[in-house]
């Protein structure tokens, strides 16, 4: 009796910091919400609810590994539990587990059906793995569930913008808005169908940078693009809009994308400064060098370091919606700085040429981008589309562990990983190549604006600056783009370019032997 009792009080007194725990949870202070729950859990070691907060803390700092132990230690004790299930294949789902994760949520929907969760995470793994009937129907069932929450209505409009019916998606996500004012989920979708379509006066509209929930929308928009932190930096200047004359003042640009973002955008800096403005631009170190000569600009700044004085600032990557570029307004690629001293060192660092193409190669970008498990591929699975007699060059700064073997098997792919220290040095390697084979990450966007020929691989759901059924980009005149089918597969793409190589190969050879 007595053990009974003091249990009975241990879990008391467990418990009696649970909510105020779970309400900081909420509030996304998830350190100070571990702290509680790992207090809790040292005094009643099986709380079941404890153990599944510490799994879904964990799944939020994208701690799969621990996520997993936490949750699998709550499913032992409650195997029989709907929702454990669904969280277990959350996390599956997070580390591209899709089967595994549809085992599990497809299970969270039996043991559970009458919770929304796990039928529209259901959905989500299914569109992950492009499965669109079988996501529609999960979507479609959490919607008739509960008809007042946006999320599964989203997703079925999400469904239409990746099947390319951009017309529908666009008439969709405005009807979930029509319903659901305050979800920032609409225009997000919204926002993506009208860029991908080109109307890109519309997408401005879209993204009006006075209006505060849409200025708070785009910068999550870019965040779950690039795998960064959301935009939170405070400056005491006023932002710039596009609107108040720039005259005599001074105008900070900083970026706050992707390294691809930065490169496209910097091509804007020469019209800033013909509207009198005194431009500075800070950008991280690897693009330093490549921007030393940036025409326009007045100042580089390293990110990081103290900034200058300055009247007004502005997202480096919001630049295009201030001056309201358009199609038929965009100009070339900026002129990027590569040294002749530079250039020569990275010529003798170089295999001597053999009479034959010489192709630089990048098969994967940022692997924390929000799309890097369909815009990247394995290096095996490139080197599918390359025919021999062509002389290979590695261009990415880092290999990934799972790309290694592949490389060390060919002794012919010339690889400078961990040789390219920044921008300037790739931009100095790629200027020696006579075309340039990328899947769409920084790489692509350096090589095009540098002006090598530019074959960009994209998936079947591009980026928006890519637009859709085009084999040209109006950023890049030097790009080439060889889009995926909708079976999402790699291998037909690289089967025209493997067609497109053994013609250009043989061309060239034409040239040299006429000459």
């Amino acid at each position: 009796m007595h053990g009974a009792l003091w249990n009975w009080l241990r879990a008391i007194f467990a418990d009696w910091r649970l909510p105020w725990a779970v309400a900081m949870h909420r509030k996304g202070r998830l350190a100070v919400a571990r702290r509680v729950y790992l207090r809790i859990l040292a005094r009643a070691p099986r709380h079941f609810h404890v153990l599944q907060l510490l799994g879904l803390v964990a799944l939020q700092r994208r701690r799969h590994a621990e996520a997993l132990a936490w949750l699998e230690r709550a499913r032992a004790l409650r195997p029989g539990d709907g929702m454990v299930w669904n969280h277990i294949g959350r996390v599956h789902k997070d580390l591209g587990a899709y089967e595994l994760a549809e085992a599990h949520l497809s299970r969270a929907c039996a043991l559970a059906p009458r919770a929304f969760e796990p039928l529209y995470n259901l959905g989500g793994a299914r569109a992950a793995r492009h499965d669109v009937p079988g996501a529609r129907q999960a979507y479609a069932a959490a919607a008739r569930l509960d008809p007042k929450r946006p999320e599964a209505l989203l997703g079925l409009a999400r469904l239409l913008l990746e099947s390319h019916q951009l017309d529908a998606a666009i008439r969709a996500f405005d009807q979930v808005a029509e319903r659901f004012p305050q979800a920032r989920g609409p225009w997000f979708g919204k926002t993506l169908a009208v860029a991908l379509s080109g109307d890109l006066a519309h997408a401005n509209r879209l993204q009006r940078l006075d209006d505060e929930a849409t200025r708070l929308g785009r910068r999550q928009m870019f965040s779950s693009r690039s795998g960064r932190a959301p935009w939170g930096r405070g400056f005491a200047q006023p932002e710039w809009q596009g609107r108040t004359p720039l005259a005599g003042r001074t105008l900070l640009l900083h970026a706050e994308a992707g390294f691809g973002d930065m490169i496209q955008n910097v091509r804007l800096v020469p019209l800033l400064a013909r509207q009198g403005a005194r431009v500075i631009l800070e950008v991280p170190s690897p693009m330093l060098r490549p921007l030393a000569d940036l025409p326009g600009l007045a100042q580089l700044v390293r990110r990081g370091a103290a900034l200058p004085p300055h009247d007004l600032h502005l997202a480096l990557d919001d630049l295009p919606i201030a001056l309201d570029i358009t199609e038929a307004t965009i100009p070339p690629p900026a002129t990027l700085s590569v040294g002749a001293e530079l250039k020569a060192r990275w010529a003798a660092r170089l295999a001597p040429r053999r009479g034959r193409l010489r192709v630089g190669l990048a098969c994967s970008g940022n692997p924390r981008h929000g799309n890097d498990r369909n815009r990247s591929m394995p290096l095996a699975t490139l080197l599918q589309g390359i025919p021999d007699g062509i002389d290979l060059v590695g261009l990415q700064a880092l290999v990934r562990t799972t790309d290694q073997a592949t490389l060390d098997a060919r002794p012919d792919l010339q690889s400078f990983a961990g040789r390219l220290t920044d921008f300037a040095d790739t931009a100095a390697l790629v200027q020696h190549m006579d075309l340039v084979v990328t899947v769409d990450t920084s790489i692509a966007h350096l090589a095009a604006t540098l002006g090598p020929p530019t074959w960009i691989l994209l998936s079947y759901m591009p980026d928006p600056r890519w637009l859709l059924d085009r084999d040209d980009s109006p950023w890049y005149p030097a790009a080439r783009l060889f889009r995926q089918d909708d079976d999402w597969r790699w291998e037909p793409v690289l089967q025209r370019v493997r067609e497109a190589l053994v013609a250009l190969a043989v061309s060239e050879g034409d040239e040299r032997s006429a000459a």
